[in-house]
Protein backbone atom coordinates (compact mmCIF):
# COMPACT_ATOMS: atom_id res chain seq x y z
CA UNK A 1 0.00 0.00 0.00
CA UNK A 2 2.87 2.34 0.79
CA UNK A 3 4.37 1.78 -2.67
CA UNK A 4 1.03 2.60 -4.31
CA UNK A 5 0.78 5.86 -2.36
CA UNK A 6 4.30 6.82 -3.53
CA UNK A 7 3.38 6.19 -7.18
CA UNK A 8 0.19 8.25 -6.86
CA UNK A 9 2.17 11.08 -5.23
CA UNK A 10 4.73 11.03 -8.07
CA UNK A 11 1.92 11.15 -10.65
CA UNK A 12 0.30 14.08 -8.84
CA UNK A 13 3.59 16.03 -8.86
CA UNK A 14 4.12 15.17 -12.53
CA UNK A 15 0.59 16.40 -13.37
CA UNK A 16 1.08 19.71 -11.53
CA UNK A 17 4.49 20.35 -13.14
CA UNK A 18 3.14 19.47 -16.59
CA UNK A 19 0.16 21.80 -16.10
CA UNK A 20 2.47 24.65 -15.05
CA UNK A 21 4.77 24.16 -18.05
CA UNK A 22 1.79 24.00 -20.42
CA UNK A 23 0.33 27.18 -18.88
CA UNK A 24 3.59 29.07 -19.31
CA UNK A 25 3.85 27.95 -22.94
CA UNK A 26 0.27 29.02 -23.69
CA UNK A 27 0.68 32.43 -22.05
CA UNK A 28 4.00 33.21 -23.76
CA UNK A 29 2.66 32.04 -27.11
CA UNK A 30 0.10 34.87 -27.21
CA UNK A 31 2.47 37.73 -26.50
CA UNK A 32 3.56 39.89 -29.41
CA UNK A 33 7.28 40.34 -29.51
CA UNK A 34 8.43 43.08 -31.88
CA UNK A 35 12.12 42.97 -32.58
CA UNK A 36 14.17 46.11 -32.84
CA UNK A 37 17.31 46.19 -34.95
CA UNK A 38 19.99 48.83 -34.74
CA UNK A 39 21.28 47.95 -38.20
CA UNK A 40 20.01 45.75 -41.01
CA UNK A 41 22.08 44.79 -44.07
CA UNK A 42 20.26 43.43 -47.10
CA UNK A 43 20.83 43.38 -50.84
CA UNK A 44 17.12 43.57 -51.67
CA UNK A 45 14.04 44.40 -49.59
CA UNK A 46 10.58 43.55 -50.97
CA UNK A 47 7.44 45.19 -49.58
CA UNK A 48 4.46 42.93 -50.28
CA UNK A 49 0.73 42.88 -49.50
CA UNK A 50 -0.84 40.11 -47.41
CA UNK A 51 -1.65 38.21 -50.63
CA UNK A 52 2.02 38.32 -51.72
CA UNK A 53 1.65 41.05 -54.37
CA UNK A 54 4.79 43.15 -54.77
CA UNK A 55 4.25 46.83 -53.85
CA UNK A 56 7.79 48.25 -53.55
CA UNK A 57 11.41 47.13 -53.89
CA UNK A 58 14.58 48.64 -52.48
CA UNK A 59 17.62 46.99 -54.06
CA UNK A 60 21.25 47.33 -55.06
CA UNK A 61 22.22 47.39 -58.74
CA UNK A 62 22.70 43.62 -59.04
CA UNK A 63 19.33 42.74 -57.44
CA UNK A 64 17.23 45.52 -59.01
CA UNK A 65 14.11 44.09 -60.73
CA UNK A 66 13.42 44.60 -64.42
CA UNK A 67 10.81 47.27 -65.17
CA UNK A 68 7.26 45.96 -65.80
CA UNK A 69 4.90 47.99 -68.00
CA UNK A 70 1.51 46.65 -69.12
CA UNK A 71 2.45 43.24 -67.71
CA UNK A 72 5.61 42.99 -69.84
CA UNK A 73 9.11 42.97 -68.31
CA UNK A 74 11.96 44.79 -70.04
CA UNK A 75 15.61 43.78 -69.63
CA UNK A 76 17.67 46.82 -68.71
CA UNK A 77 20.60 47.46 -66.42
CA UNK A 78 19.56 49.72 -63.56
CA UNK A 79 21.33 51.55 -60.76
CA UNK A 80 20.33 50.92 -57.13
CA UNK A 81 17.14 52.51 -55.90
CA UNK A 82 13.51 52.24 -54.87
CA UNK A 83 10.73 51.05 -57.22
CA UNK A 84 6.95 51.28 -56.63
CA UNK A 85 4.30 48.99 -58.17
CA UNK A 86 0.59 49.64 -58.72
CA UNK A 87 -2.32 47.28 -58.00
CA UNK A 88 -1.91 45.32 -61.25
CA UNK A 89 1.82 44.72 -60.82
CA UNK A 90 3.16 47.37 -63.19
CA UNK A 91 5.96 49.68 -62.15
CA UNK A 92 4.44 53.07 -61.35
CA UNK A 93 7.43 55.11 -60.20
CA UNK A 94 10.59 55.08 -58.22
CA UNK A 95 13.70 56.74 -56.99
CA UNK A 96 17.17 55.85 -58.30
CA UNK A 97 20.63 57.13 -57.55
CA UNK A 98 23.78 56.38 -59.47
CA UNK A 99 27.17 57.61 -60.47
CA UNK A 100 28.07 58.22 -64.07
CA UNK A 101 31.50 57.52 -65.55
CA UNK A 102 32.54 61.11 -64.93
CA UNK A 103 32.90 62.59 -61.47
CA UNK A 104 29.30 63.88 -61.21
CA UNK A 105 26.60 62.08 -59.22
CA UNK A 106 23.08 61.58 -60.53
CA UNK A 107 19.70 61.25 -58.90
CA UNK A 108 16.30 60.68 -60.53
CA UNK A 109 12.72 60.54 -59.35
CA UNK A 110 10.39 58.92 -61.86
CA UNK A 111 6.60 59.04 -62.09
CA UNK A 112 5.67 56.40 -64.65
CA UNK A 113 2.42 58.17 -65.52
CA UNK A 114 4.54 60.70 -67.39
CA UNK A 115 6.47 58.11 -69.44
CA UNK A 116 4.94 56.63 -72.58
CA UNK A 117 5.44 52.93 -73.18
CA UNK A 118 7.02 53.68 -76.55
CA UNK A 119 10.00 55.27 -74.79
CA UNK A 120 10.78 51.89 -73.17
CA UNK A 121 10.99 50.01 -76.49
CA UNK A 122 14.54 49.60 -77.77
Amino acid sequence: MNQLNNRVRILEIYAVVSLCVFGVLVLTGFTQNRQKFDELNVERLNVVEKNGQLRAVIANADRMPDPVVNGKAFKVERPPGLVFYNGIGDECGGLIFGRSQVVTNTGHMVDSRLISTSSLKR
